[in-house]
């Protein structure tokens, strides 16, 4: 989708997508989190799979940083 400007995923700090079934553009399930730089990326990408790797590993928790 665009707007005047362009695509409308670059309103706002985050865009998130969902792809689930019921959504006319679909995956059968999943979304996607569009955002504006490397720093946002780091930060978000150890929380896919809520924080799971593999069956018994867990690389992030839901607590953040006081800064």
């Amino acid at each position: 989708m665009q707007d005047q400007g362009g695509s409308i995923l670059r309103h706002g700090d985050l865009s998130v997508l969902s792809f689930h079934a019921t959504k006319v553009f679909n995956t059968c399930e999943g979304g996607a989190i569009i955002c504006p730089d490397d720093k946002t990326k780091q930060h978000i990408d150890p929380l896919k799979n809520v924080g799971f790797v593999g069956e018994t590993t867990v690389v992030a928790s839901c607590e953040r940083d006081a800064t």
